[in-house]
């Protein structure tokens, strides 16, 4: 029997989120030393408003997957940060590279694409105060498989986390 590896929903999509801010802010500031504020504003806003649509239609199209109840023998809980890390590549950090590289020229495609990891930031928070509803209004806690396609998973907060965590040790949160 093949160990199911997972991660806890909101912990994971929390850093996601965060380090999907910075990336936009830094690249905000970089385009910001090329291009005038109102370039900058108009850039930010048709990036954000186009990841907006994009990502909205992605998520009607996508939906949601429906929750197990319980956890497989034997799963282990690993490290939000390393799986959030992951998430980033190729989209975000892609688009990161991206805007650095446009930065050669004077254009609005620096500020937009910085819309766009901004717009991303938003989605992500956006997901993330779902399932914080979820997990406040059910009194459980939702973790997500690191396998393709990715499995969820309900545990109700009184069994704690379901099994040792990668460095040996058992957690509860």
């Amino acid at each position: 029997m093949e160990t199911v590896r997972v991660v806890r929903a909101r912990d994971r999509v929390a850093l996601l989120g965060a380090l999907r801010l910075s990336l936009g802010l830094v690249l905000a500031g970089l385009a910001l030393t090329r291009v005038g504020r109102d370039q900058l504003v108009l850039g930010l806003a048709l990036g954000i408003l186009g990841f907006g649509v994009v990502g909205g239609l992605r998520q009607l199209e996508l939906g949601r997957g429906a929750a197990v109840d319980g956890m497989p023998e034997g799963a282990v809980v690993v490290r939000p940060l390393r799986t959030a890390l992951s998430s980033l590549l190729p989209s975000s950090v892609g688009v990161f590279v991206l805007g650095c590289g446009s930065l050669v020229f004077d254009s609005l495609l620096t500020p937009l694409l910085a819309g766009m990891l901004l717009g991303m930031a938003l989605a992500t928070f956006a997901s993330l105060a779902q399932i914080m509803s979820d997990e406040r209004l059910r009194r459980h806690r939702l973790y997500t498989s690191l396998d393709a396609p990715p499995r969820t998973f309900v545990v109700p907060l009184e069994t704690g986390d379901p099994g040792p965590s990668l460095d040996g040790g058992s957690r509860s949160t």
